[in-house]
Formats: C-alpha cells, sequence, structure tokens
C-alpha cells in the first residue's frame, strides 16, 4: 500500500472518529426518508467528520482516474509490446461494489473474492443502520 491510499484510509478513519464523537455529544440526528437512511449534524465535529469523509471519497474516487487513465502514449507502448512479443498477458483485474438502498443491500464483483467480504460489509452497514435508527 502506498502513501495515497494510507493518506485515504487514515482521512476515512478520522471522519469516522469525528462522527463519532459528535453523536456521543448528541449533535447528529439519524433518520430514513421513504426508505433512504440520511444523517443530519451540527456543530463543528459533526461538520468536520463530514468534510474529512467527503475529502476521502473523492480522493478514493479520483485514485481511479489516475489509475485507470490511458493515455495515447500509453496505447503506442502497448502496442509496440504487442508487436515485439508473441504473448501479452493482460492483468486481470477485479472490482466489486455495495450499493445500499435503505436497508436493501445491492452487492456486485466480478469474482467471489471480492463479493464475500463485501456481503459482511453489507451486514455491518445495516446493523449500524438499525441501531442508529432504532
Amino acid at each position: 500500500m502506498d502513501k495515497y491510499h494510507t493518506t485515504i484510509g487514515a482521512l476515512f478513519i478520522i471522519g469516522a472518529i469525528l462522527l463519532g464523537y459528535s453523536a456521543l455529544r448528541g449533535e447528529i440526528s439519524v433518520g430514513v426518508a421513504v426508505f433512504i437512511p440520511f444523517i443530519v449534524g451540527s456543530g463543528v465535529f459533526a461538520s468536520t467528520g463530514f468534510l474529512v469523509l467527503f475529502l476521502a471519497i473523492a480522493l478514493f474516487s479520483l485514485g481511479f482516474l489516475k489509475d485507470g487513465a490511458i493515455t495515447q502514449g500509453d496505447l503506442s507502448e502497448k502496442h509496440q509490446l504487442d508487436t515485439q512479443s508473441e504473448r501479452y498477458e493482460r492483468p486481470t483485474i477485479k472490482t466489486g461494489g455495495i450499493i445500499l438502498i435503505g436497508p436493501l443491500p445491492i452487492v456486485f464483483g466480478s469474482a467471489k473474492k471480492m463479493v464475500v467480504p463485501l456481503l459482511c460489509i453489507a451486514v455491518i452497514l445495516i446493523i449500524i443502520l438499525l441501531i442508529l435508527t432504532l
């Protein structure tokens, strides 16, 4: 893991800690509208926690753009590798994700090794949602 990923993980943890502390102080309200959960916060710790989490998610998303960007130079190098060598193996990319629509999780992935941990995370998120709303 490089410094970029470590920074994103640290920001996510700091944001979660700030939101947890603001919840203990009573600065956060949790609710469900239709079947979509929401969190409303007021105060310094809640605002800072939301901002830090937003920054972590934005940096995480930018990492996909940075890693997935293909330039013309990359394409020409790939073409040269294809023509120079008889065998060019493309790396396999395994992806997955969770979409929570209220309490209903939608888990998807390209490999079983991706789906099983995501399913566990989805169950944990639903339990946390139920604890916070009850």
